[in-house]
């Protein structure tokens, strides 16, 4: 494979972000799935190929084993903990999600959408094929502990005046290897989790029913078609729906009810509960927007509120402390919902990324690092170095870090540079 990085900025990155998967034409295949993945080049031939009569499977992962190429650090300023690792060049157009050392993206290659999957060494597992408007995708894990990838595709349509359809199909996200689906999902991923929804009817209308699938089966765990509920999302695992006006929260196959709050009583109107875009992939923290630009972060063992008036939110992985900001001060709190520490800020925050005990907030063009225990504000990078600097916003918790940069997304892998 010799993947090459697309621009990041710019307008073709905007749309690649937020398109949905489109259920309007089936896609068209390379005429050799397999090259076509391993080369990331795009394929042609004299004649189109005559699609089948019936309605064909997804393109199905290729396993790649071969190593992205490796960036020389010349000219880069990485955090201390980083430096002396070897960095790769990777072929993602978005931030990638990762689960226990394997980052997945999509990213352009050669005409084509192509998801990479690539673990802490920076070798590729796999690769999938997409329609370029399916770039939706999530993470998540089944109840026996099996991490997947989630992706969408287009199913053809069978009669001479069907639409296609939007299907979803889960593979293990280490090999690749298909574990259910596709199914029929009726629209694009939307998100957070293993949620989907009906296209809208007009360019700017609210979108169809929402449906929550299974991460075990793929079936449909809940769906606001028929439960009679308004799904929020799903977020970890956890579903969360509006219900006769409380804030339910439901098992991932959507039979049992873990908790049910009555929004009454933190003076919230069940009709402005709606989750955050954007916010960060916390498996035990819920933020949702209450109304009036208000956000609430939610325990989601419980349904307790850890913090009202908040603008972001991040755990760390390694030490389990989740890291509140709100618009004057950067709070953090232990697993009980303790607070270990405050810090006062002159201007408002976002969180870049947090993991390996430090959080990374940026504030306009400046970064500020603090130890995630003790609220102390870290030095991370050499104050004598030069270069650009790359700033951590995916860690693992094995070390394994996605930093930014103005040429996009860079893999600090766990191999010393100098092995």
């Amino acid at each position: 494979m010799n993947p090459r990085i697309s621009a990041v900025a710019g307008a073709a990155l905007v749309a690649l972000t937020l398109a949905g998967c489109s259920a309007q034409e089936a896609p068209e295949r390379a005429a050799d799935d397999e090259q076509h993945l391993n080369t990331g080049e795009s394929q042609t031939t004299e004649e189109p190929t005559e699609q089948p009569a019936d309605e064909p499977e997804p393109s199905q992962p290729a396993r790649v084993g071969e190593s992205l190429p490796e960036l020389d650090a010349t000219g880069f300023r990485l955090p201390f903990h980083l430096q002396g690792q070897v960095m790769v060049r990777t072929p993602w157009d978005v931030l990638p999600q990762h689960r226990e050392g394997v980052f997945l993206a999509p990213g352009e290659q050669g005409g084509a959408l192509i998801f990479t999957a690539v673990d802490a060494e920076g070798t590729v597992l796999w690769a999938a094929e997409r329609p370029p408007s399916c770039t939706g995708f999530a993470l998540t894990t089944t109840s026996a502990g099996r991490d997947l990838a989630v992706l969408t595709d287009v199913a053809a349509g069978t009669g001479s005046e069907s639409l296609a359809s939007t299907t979803a199909s889960a593979v293990d996200l280490r090999t690749g290897e298909e574990v259910w689906g596709p199914v029929d999902v009726g629209g694009p991923h939307v998100g957070p989790g293993l949620t989907f929804a009906a296209p809208a009817d007009a360019p700017m209308g609210a979108g169809g029913p929402k449906v929550v699938l299974d991460p075990d089966t793929g079936q449909v765990a809940v769906s606001e078609a028929g439960d009679d509920v308004r799904v929020l999302g799903d977020f970890g695992g956890t579903i969360l729906v509006v219900e006769e006006g409380d804030l339910v929260a439901r098992s991932a196959d959507g039979q049992e009810e873990n908790w049910r709050v009555d929004v009454s009583e933190h003076g919230w109107t069940a009709s402005d509960l709606a989750p955050v875009a954007g916010a960060g992939n916390n498996s035990d923290l819920a933020l949702l927007s209450v109304g009036d630009d208000s956000r609430a972060v939610l325990n989601l063992a419980d349904g307790s509120v850890l913090a009202e008036d908040v603008s972001d939110v991040a755990t760390d992985e390694t030490t389990g402390t989740r890291v509140v900001v709100e618009e004057s001060d950067v709070l953090a709190y232990d697993g009980e919902q303790n607070e270990l520490w405050a810090y006062g800020q002159a201007e408002p925050a976002t969180i870049t990324g947090i993991g390996g005990v430090m959080v990374y907030l940026r504030s306009g063009d400046a970064v500020r690092v603090h130890n995630v225990l003790t609220g102390e504000v870290a030095e991370a990078y050499d104050p004598d170095g030069e270069g650009e600097i790359l700033v951590p916003a995916v860690i693992a918790v094995n070390g394994a870090s996605v930093v930014i940069g103005s040429e996009g997304y860079h893999l600090v892998t766990l191999t010393p540079a100098d092995s």
